[in-house]
């Protein structure tokens, strides 16, 4: 009677163990393929925001070149402005110089 009932344990046991892994009983290739889904929606997020980084990265390096080129143009403003007051004095001066005024 004795083998009886661990033939009856062990053959529950294996029966047990069989029928839940056919059966998904603890629902695990539901949660293993909800991970993996969820990691794949992580990964392609990761991916879009170093897109996106890369994007706003060009961006700044141009908005940089174009304040260098507008910080070179307000330079030669700046000489042109003087060059130009310069050449207004010039002609004043002549002017006077002359007796034109």
């Amino acid at each position: 009677m004795v083998p009886g009932i661990g033939a009856a344990i062990i053959s529950g046991t294996v029966v047990y163990g069989g029928l839940s892994k056919a059966l998904d009983v603890g629902r695990r290739q539901a949660k293993e393929r909800a991970r993996v889904q969820d990691d794949r929606k992580v990964q392609q997020v990761i991916r879009s925001m170093q897109q996106t980084i890369i994007v706003l990265m060009e961006r700044v390096q141009d908005l940089q070149a174009k304040a260098a080129d507008a910080e070179a143009n307000r330079d030669a403003i700046r000489v042109l402005n003087e060059r130009i007051t310069a050449l207004k004095q010039l002609i004043e001066r002549r002017k006077f110089e002359l007796g034109d005024t």
